[in-house]
Protein backbone atom coordinates (compact mmCIF):
# COMPACT_ATOMS: atom_id res chain seq x y z
CA UNK A 1 0.00 0.00 0.00
CA UNK A 2 2.73 2.31 0.83
CA UNK A 3 4.53 1.82 -2.26
CA UNK A 4 1.61 2.54 -4.65
CA UNK A 5 1.38 5.70 -2.43
CA UNK A 6 5.12 6.81 -2.71
CA UNK A 7 4.64 5.94 -6.86
CA UNK A 8 1.71 8.23 -7.10
CA UNK A 9 3.38 10.81 -5.21
CA UNK A 10 6.13 10.69 -7.50
CA UNK A 11 4.58 10.42 -10.79
CA UNK A 12 2.45 13.37 -9.28
CA UNK A 13 5.69 15.46 -8.81
CA UNK A 14 7.26 14.28 -12.43
CA UNK A 15 4.05 15.31 -14.19
CA UNK A 16 3.64 18.47 -12.34
CA UNK A 17 7.40 19.17 -13.21
CA UNK A 18 7.15 18.58 -16.63
CA UNK A 19 3.85 20.99 -16.76
CA UNK A 20 5.95 23.61 -14.71
CA UNK A 21 8.74 22.99 -17.57
CA UNK A 22 6.43 23.71 -20.65
CA UNK A 23 4.78 27.27 -19.37
CA UNK A 24 5.22 29.25 -21.25
CA UNK A 25 3.76 28.08 -24.33
CA UNK A 26 2.84 31.28 -25.91
CA UNK A 27 3.74 35.06 -25.77
CA UNK A 28 4.22 36.48 -22.20
CA UNK A 29 2.61 40.15 -21.28
CA UNK A 30 3.77 42.23 -19.04
CA UNK A 31 1.57 45.33 -18.53
CA UNK A 32 3.72 47.95 -16.37
CA UNK A 33 1.91 50.74 -14.55
CA UNK A 34 4.19 53.57 -15.85
CA UNK A 35 5.04 55.36 -19.07
CA UNK A 36 7.98 54.07 -21.43
CA UNK A 37 11.25 55.64 -20.41
CA UNK A 38 10.91 55.72 -16.67
CA UNK A 39 13.29 53.90 -14.05
CA UNK A 40 10.33 51.40 -13.55
CA UNK A 41 10.10 50.84 -17.09
CA UNK A 42 13.54 50.08 -17.61
CA UNK A 43 13.23 47.31 -14.67
CA UNK A 44 10.16 45.82 -16.56
CA UNK A 45 12.16 45.21 -19.66
CA UNK A 46 15.43 44.01 -17.80
CA UNK A 47 13.10 41.55 -16.34
CA UNK A 48 10.66 40.76 -19.66
CA UNK A 49 14.35 40.72 -21.21
CA UNK A 50 15.63 37.67 -18.17
CA UNK A 51 12.44 35.96 -18.37
CA UNK A 52 12.30 35.79 -22.21
CA UNK A 53 16.07 34.02 -22.24
CA UNK A 54 14.96 31.68 -19.82
CA UNK A 55 11.58 30.21 -20.88
CA UNK A 56 12.75 30.67 -24.68
CA UNK A 57 9.87 32.67 -25.79
CA UNK A 58 9.03 36.32 -25.88
CA UNK A 59 8.01 38.38 -23.05
CA UNK A 60 6.68 41.82 -24.34
CA UNK A 61 6.25 45.30 -22.05
CA UNK A 62 3.07 47.26 -22.68
CA UNK A 63 3.12 50.72 -20.73
CA UNK A 64 -0.25 51.72 -19.86
CA UNK A 65 -0.04 54.21 -17.14
CA UNK A 66 -2.66 56.57 -16.32
CA UNK A 67 -5.26 56.91 -12.86
CA UNK A 68 -2.41 56.43 -10.55
CA UNK A 69 -1.83 52.70 -11.90
CA UNK A 70 -5.49 51.39 -12.06
CA UNK A 71 -5.27 51.43 -15.81
CA UNK A 72 -2.65 48.70 -15.78
CA UNK A 73 -4.18 46.86 -12.89
CA UNK A 74 -7.69 46.94 -14.16
CA UNK A 75 -6.48 45.39 -17.45
CA UNK A 76 -4.62 42.82 -16.34
CA UNK A 77 -7.43 42.42 -13.86
CA UNK A 78 -9.33 41.72 -16.77
CA UNK A 79 -7.24 39.35 -18.30
CA UNK A 80 -7.42 35.66 -18.89
CA UNK A 81 -5.83 34.15 -15.47
CA UNK A 82 -3.88 32.03 -16.86
CA UNK A 83 -0.15 33.27 -16.16
CA UNK A 84 0.17 34.79 -19.62
CA UNK A 85 -0.95 38.44 -18.54
CA UNK A 86 1.34 40.22 -15.13
CA UNK A 87 1.10 43.41 -13.82
CA UNK A 88 4.55 45.44 -13.41
CA UNK A 89 3.38 48.23 -10.46
CA UNK A 90 4.73 49.84 -7.09
CA UNK A 91 2.63 48.38 -4.28
CA UNK A 92 0.35 51.71 -3.91
CA UNK A 93 -1.21 50.90 -6.83
CA UNK A 94 -2.95 47.50 -5.02
CA UNK A 95 -2.37 48.65 -1.55
CA UNK A 96 -2.53 52.61 -1.67
CA UNK A 97 -4.95 53.02 -4.18
CA UNK A 98 -8.15 51.19 -2.38
CA UNK A 99 -8.05 54.03 0.62
CA UNK A 100 -7.83 56.94 -2.65
CA UNK A 101 -10.73 55.52 -4.40
CA UNK A 102 -13.93 54.89 -3.40
CA UNK A 103 -14.59 52.58 -6.51
CA UNK A 104 -11.87 50.76 -8.24
CA UNK A 105 -12.33 48.45 -11.24
CA UNK A 106 -10.56 45.38 -9.98
CA UNK A 107 -10.28 44.30 -5.94
CA UNK A 108 -6.32 43.61 -5.18
CA UNK A 109 -7.34 40.83 -2.87
CA UNK A 110 -9.38 38.78 -5.27
CA UNK A 111 -7.74 39.68 -8.59
CA UNK A 112 -4.11 39.54 -7.87
CA UNK A 113 -1.40 37.50 -6.34
CA UNK A 114 2.38 38.57 -5.75
CA UNK A 115 4.87 36.65 -7.35
CA UNK A 116 8.24 38.44 -6.28
CA UNK A 117 9.41 41.51 -4.82
CA UNK A 118 11.34 42.61 -7.41
CA UNK A 119 12.68 46.11 -5.97
CA UNK A 120 13.23 48.25 -2.59
CA UNK A 121 13.09 52.11 -3.14
CA UNK A 122 13.53 54.08 0.29
CA UNK A 123 13.14 57.57 0.25
CA UNK A 124 15.46 60.06 2.34
CA UNK A 125 15.19 63.55 2.51
CA UNK A 126 18.45 65.43 1.82
CA UNK A 127 19.98 69.02 2.56
CA UNK A 128 22.88 70.75 1.63
CA UNK A 129 25.77 70.02 4.02
CA UNK A 130 25.86 73.55 4.96
CA UNK A 131 22.49 73.66 6.21
CA UNK A 132 22.79 73.07 10.38
CA UNK A 133 20.26 70.64 10.56
CA UNK A 134 20.00 66.83 11.02
CA UNK A 135 16.14 66.72 11.42
CA UNK A 136 13.06 68.24 9.81
CA UNK A 137 12.23 69.82 12.67
CA UNK A 138 15.63 71.62 12.58
CA UNK A 139 15.11 72.47 9.21
CA UNK A 140 12.18 73.74 10.07
CA UNK A 141 13.20 76.12 12.47
CA UNK A 142 16.38 76.86 10.56
CA UNK A 143 16.88 80.49 9.51
CA UNK A 144 19.01 79.42 6.31
CA UNK A 145 15.54 79.13 3.97
CA UNK A 146 16.92 81.24 1.51
CA UNK A 147 15.52 78.71 -1.39
CA UNK A 148 12.58 76.34 -2.09
CA UNK A 149 13.32 72.78 -1.61
CA UNK A 150 11.61 70.62 -4.53
CA UNK A 151 10.86 67.32 -5.55
CA UNK A 152 9.61 65.42 -8.46
CA UNK A 153 6.91 62.92 -7.80
CA UNK A 154 5.11 59.97 -11.05
CA UNK A 155 1.88 60.39 -9.58
CA UNK A 156 -0.29 61.47 -6.91
CA UNK A 157 -0.57 57.95 -4.90
CA UNK A 158 3.36 57.46 -5.40
CA UNK A 159 5.26 57.37 -2.12
CA UNK A 160 7.20 60.43 -2.76
CA UNK A 161 3.54 62.33 -2.99
CA UNK A 162 3.10 61.30 0.14
CA UNK A 163 6.05 61.86 1.77
CA UNK A 164 5.75 65.30 -0.10
CA UNK A 165 3.12 65.94 1.77
CA UNK A 166 4.24 64.95 5.20
CA UNK A 167 7.14 67.42 4.88
CA UNK A 168 5.08 69.63 3.79
CA UNK A 169 2.84 69.92 6.87
CA UNK A 170 5.98 70.73 8.73
CA UNK A 171 7.40 73.08 5.61
CA UNK A 172 4.57 74.79 4.18
CA UNK A 173 6.45 77.11 2.55
CA UNK A 174 9.13 75.51 1.58
CA UNK A 175 8.55 72.54 -0.20
CA UNK A 176 7.01 72.30 -4.14
CA UNK A 177 6.03 69.02 -5.78
CA UNK A 178 6.58 69.10 -10.04
CA UNK A 179 4.84 66.44 -11.36
CA UNK A 180 6.07 64.21 -14.37
CA UNK A 181 4.09 63.47 -17.75
CA UNK A 182 1.85 60.87 -16.92
CA UNK A 183 0.84 61.71 -13.36
CA UNK A 184 -1.59 63.97 -12.52
CA UNK A 185 -1.45 66.98 -9.76
CA UNK A 186 -3.00 66.95 -6.40
CA UNK A 187 -6.05 68.56 -6.68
Amino acid sequence: MLTHLARAMWLMLLTSACTAETFPTQPVRIVAATPPGGAADVNARRLADKLSRMWKQPVVVQNLSGGAGNVAASAVAQATANGYTLLFAAHPVLAVNPLLYQKLPFDPDRDFRPIVLLSKMPHVLLASPALPATTVRELSHSRKRARVASTTVPAVQALRFISLVSCSQILPEWISGMFLTGAVPPP
